[in-house]
């Protein structure tokens, strides 16, 4: 775009040149042929002042800048154009400790929970289901756990230990 605009500038500039040239041209030819020592000054004048334009023109070809200017604006230093990426979340741990599985034996059945103290210990800090949640007596302690049927309904998965008998 910009060498666009140079080009057609410089184009403009030797029009006008050459028109100069050849309106003078004309000019002197159609005056009488006399000069005297004003008309010999004016004509070197002319002829200096478009060697001038003509060496500027050339300069500027020389140069090699074509017109490229630095940006107007700089910006300050601690601008950083570059996008910063989001921090990922760590995934959620959804895997339930196999030493927290403990199997229970109600009544002739047997079913596995997740004691809530273990898995505490254990890292998991997800929030579990209240809906899995039951209160029991286990050594003499009141512990919360949780059915296991119900926490897989939830989205949990056990990992590979066997379960403690109680």
């Amino acid at each position: 775009m910009e060498q666009t605009r140079t080009r057609m500038r410089r184009r403009f500039i030797g029009a006008v040149a050459l028109a100069a040239i050849a309106l003078t041209a004309m000019t002197a030819a159609a005056l009488p042929a006399r000069a005297d020592n004003k008309d010999i000054a004016r004509a070197l004048a002319a002829i200096a002042a478009l060697a001038i334009i003509a060496k500027a023109i050339d300069n500027n070809r020389d140069r090699g800048d074509h017109g490229v200017r630095p940006p107007r604006h700089n910006p300050p230093p601690e601008y950083n154009p570059r996008p910063r990426p989001f921090p990922v979340p760590e995934p959620v741990r959804r895997v339930l400790p196999g030493v927290c599985a403990i199997e229970l034996i109600d009544r002739g059945r047997r079913e596995v929970w997740y004691s809530r103290p273990c898995l505490q210990e254990e890292g998991v800090s997800v929030r579990l289901p209240q809906r899995c949640a039951a209160e029991v007596r286990i050594r003499g302690r009141e512990v919360i756990v949780y059915r296991q049927d119900c926490l897989f309904e939830a989205g949990f998965r056990p990992e590979r230990d066997r379960p403690r008998h109680w």
